[in-house]
């Protein structure tokens, strides 16, 4: 996020003359109302004392201490009845709750704040609450709200003539354009910010705006623009005194710079990238006397954490790591665990330069600790297309993982390198965990089941678990068998698989040409031939994959050996993770299903004119319940879920899964049920004695080469509650799908047959069929989760 501000004390002007005394660190913090306010605040001197000392410790850097006198101002406020005056505690108390990293509470605060102050007559505070739920919305991800917040607050600026506050949201209107890659429109955003700063003689309104326009044509990848941008903001800066607002901007202005370092230059351009960090280190030594009178670190920690990721992109390793330790030394006074992360995964980076290995794990395995327990938060404050989790906090896993099974080629000892080899699959499990904590925005998906088991305590000697780790510069492959783990690593980049799987994905949906088996037997080369030997030699007949990134979009049945499908030779089954719910054979006896779908036209979708007779037949094979068409609605489904013990929940309509949860939907007759209602139905089905077997979703859709899309898709057996599901990456004729539901249902009756097993001979069944032997008519149906 580009830079602004993390908020301005607000303070009443009979409050200036009591704070007078620390003038020069509170210039940036304290500012008066407006002529027209006139605030009846109590005149208690321990009022008075709560409020004077919150405004002294946060100019000191206090804040968590500013944090307790501004709740005990606010106490004394309520005792009093002083409206107004609670209004102005909660509002300061946001600002310092923002500081130390605690957004979600100081969102709260901020809606206290306008809930009881919407009766008091202060235009000037409540434009400003406004403007700071509205950036906090924006550092939340909250888009919409905060457009919505910011353009009211830009009004009410506007309107009480209030130029600071208007150069305030300009910055943050800009910051969310940004994030959307409307940058023609962000770029004209901060210049009229920079020009009001200009027009009233602020430096460092200008300076901030400025920053923020370096940051936007960093994103545009305009390396020579952006240089002349940062060094010129620079310059001014010098010309300025230290103050926490200007290093608050240098800080935001050294991560840009290190963005410029890392941008390829064009042939035409020509950078000093030497002048550009020797203008940023003339600015950050401006400041050190400053930095070292801060009680809390975190400004100083994110000072020096961006300059050392400066010398990082210039190579100049030894004074990056200094000037890292020092980041990490402040980061942890301040007890500033999101740049904690930050600082020591780069500390992992820079060891691994310096070759420093066991440095570098050390490093890095700190980064994941100072992780686990915020990445939730911190998932919610990421913007714009290039800050997905894979880019951001997921890259420090992968790196770790790297790293680990780096050090098991140095290794010997059996027993330490499968430990070793143990650690690096379990911090890609961490990985795909946050990745669908992420997605979901739900920090209990992965947890929601009850009667969890480790995949590898369910193995057979006949099933073996394939965990592909696709890396910058090698694929390696995990492979669980009963007796242990074995790992196989294939000199193919990450570059190089996700090139061949996007072109077999693309390919499969072309129904009558066979250009995609070329791309089916390198990945099978790839994948697949490598541990075969191995896979024959134990008898395997049932492969379970952990697909990872590119590789959840493709079917792994359709790869090919030359001769014959992998579905041909394996029974085949994915899973999101390493973990199950109560791995353990279908239960027969008894069977229910709860029966729905659509077959006519609704709400725009076409027809699917089988349908009918896929839940008919179906209704025929187990005993069941049938929900179609007008009687499929959410409720009913609810209702029907509350109401019986279904083991099997069978759906069959349109359902689409995007990279976005929130535009991922199952059709009803005259509704959509979202994922997270998905979710409130797992909770009906948890609250009685059975769980959900299987849920079928039977006319799926997520779009190609969209790897976040297949994500959820691989993710609603958890989100839903059921032990597995059947579903499909792609729709395909939807007589073809009735006739491979219907068979698996059918295969199922067998009590030694497997669910794995059970699709194998149904996909097998339909290649026969000469109108249905192109895999594009079987392979995207996939079995995740529970393979038994």
């Amino acid at each position: 996020m580009g830079c602004n501000f993390e908020g301005k004390q607000f303070f009443p002007k009979r409050y200036i003359g009591l704070v007078v005394g620390f003038s020069l660190l509170l210039a940036q913090n304290v500012f008066a109302l407006a002529e027209n306010a006139k605030p009846e605040i109590s005149s208690g001197i321990a009022d008075t004392d709560n409020k004077t000392r919150a405004v002294e410790l946060f100019s000191l850097g206090e804040f968590g201490e500013s944090i307790a006198y501004w709740k005990a101002a606010l106490a004394q406020d309520q005792a009093s009845g002083d409206t107004e005056g609670q209004v102005i505690s909660l509002y300061n108390l946001s600002i310092a709750q923002r500081s130390v990293g605690a957004v979600t509470k100081a969102i709260r605060s901020l809606q206290e704040a306008w809930r009881r102050g919407v009766k008091i007559h202060n235009p000037e505070l409540k434009a400003r609450i406004k403007s700071s739920l509205g950036s906090l919305f924006l550092y939340s991800g909250k888009q919409e709200k905060a457009l919505e917040l910011l353009r009211q607050a830009r009004r009410d600026a506007v309107a009480i003539k209030d130029w600071e506050l208007e150069s305030m949201v300009l910055n943050d209107l800009g910051n969310l354009y940004a994030a959307r890659s409307q940058y023609d429109l962000a770029l004209g955003t901060f210049e009229f910010a920079a020009l009001l700063g200009e027009q009233n003689k602020s430096p460092l309104l200008t300076a901030k705006a400025n920053t923020n326009i370096t940051s936007v044509l960093v994103q545009q990848g305009r390396a020579k623009a952006a240089s002349r941008s940062a060094v010129s903001v620079l310059r001014g800066l010098r010309s300025q005194s230290v103050s926490y607002e200007s290093v608050m901007i240098l800080a935001s202005l050294a991560q840009a710079v290190q963005g410029v370092m890392q941008l390829p230059l064009k042939p035409q351009d020509r950078l000093d990238r030497k002048q550009m960090v020797h203008e940023v280190v003339r600015a950050i030594n401006q400041t050190t006397d400053f930095l070292d009178r801060l009680a809390s670190g975190r400004l100083a920690s994110r000072v020096y954490g961006a300059m050392a990721a400066i010398y990082e992109a210039a190579e100049q390793w030894g004074d990056a790591a200094a000037l890292n330790s020092k980041a990490i030394f402040e980061a942890q006074k301040g007890e500033s665990t999101d740049l904690l992360y930050q600082w020591q995964w780069q500390a992992g980076r820079i060891y691994n330069k310096l070759g420093q290995q066991d440095d570098s794990i050390r490093a890095y395995r700190l980064a994941v600790n100072a992780l686990q327990p915020i990445r939730q938060e911190l998932s919610k404050r990421q913007l714009g297309k290039d800050s997905r989790f894979s880019e951001t906090q997921g890259n420090v896993y992968l790196e770790l993982t790297d790293n680990l099974l780096r050090k098991t080629d140095n290794l010997s000892n059996p027993r330490q390198r499968t430990q070793l080899l143990l650690e690096a699959r379990n911090t890609m499990e961490l990985q795909k965990e946050a990745e669908l904590q992420d997605y979901f925005k739900d920090s209990c998906v992965v947890n929601a089941k009850n009667n969890i088991k480790h995949i590898d305590e369910t193995l057979a000697d006949n099933t073996a678990v394939l965990y592909p780790i696709l890396l910058p510069d090698r694929t390696e492959l995990l492979v669980s068998f009963g007796s242990g783990m074995e790992r196989y690593t294939v000199k193919k980049t990450e570059a190089e698989v996700t090139e061949e799987v996007r072109a077999l994905r693309v390919r499969l949906e072309s129904l009558r040409t066979r250009a995609y088996l070329p791309h089916a037997r390198k990945l099978y080369q790839w994948l697949i031939q490598p541990m075969e030997a191995d896979f024959q030699k134990r008898g395997i007949n049932t492969l379970v994959m952990v697909a990872d990134k590119s590789l959840r979009t493709i079917p792994m049945s359709v790869l090919h050996d030359g001769e014959q499908f992998l579905i041909n030779k394996y029974a085949l089954a994915t899973s999101p993770g390493l973990k199950l719910t109560d791995p353990r054979p279908l239960q027969r006896d008894n069977l229910q299903i709860l029966l729905s779908g659509l077959s006519e036209s609704v709400q725009g979708f076409p027809a699917l004119q089988y349908v009918r007779g896929e839940l008919e037949e179906i209704q025929d094979l187990y005993v069941g319940k049938l929900l179609l068409n007008r009687e499929f609605v959410s409720a009913s489904v609810a209702k029907a879920l509350r109401d019986t013990n279904y083991s099997v929940t069978h759906i069959a309509s349109h359902s689409v899964f995007s990279g976005d949860v929130e535009q991922s939907y199952i059709l009803t007759y005259d509704d959509r049920i979202t994922v997270d209602q998905l979710g409130q139905f797992a909770a009906l089905s948890r609250s009685r004695s059975k769980p959900i077997e299987l849920l079928t979703l039977s006319a799926c859709q997520t779009a190609a080469g969209d790897d976040r899309a297949a994500l959820g898709l691989a993710g609603v057996a958890i989100k839903s509650g059921a032990r597995s599901a059947l579903a499909s990456l792609w729709a395909i004729n939807d007589q073809a799908s009735a006739v491979l539901i219907t068979e698996f249902y059918r295969q199922l009756r067998d009590p030694v047959v497997t669910k794995a097993q059970a699709l194998q001979r149904a996909q097998s069944k339909l290649m026969q069929n000469v109108r249905y032997r192109h895999p594009g008519y079987w392979s995207p149906f996939l079995l995740i989760g529970n393979w038994l």
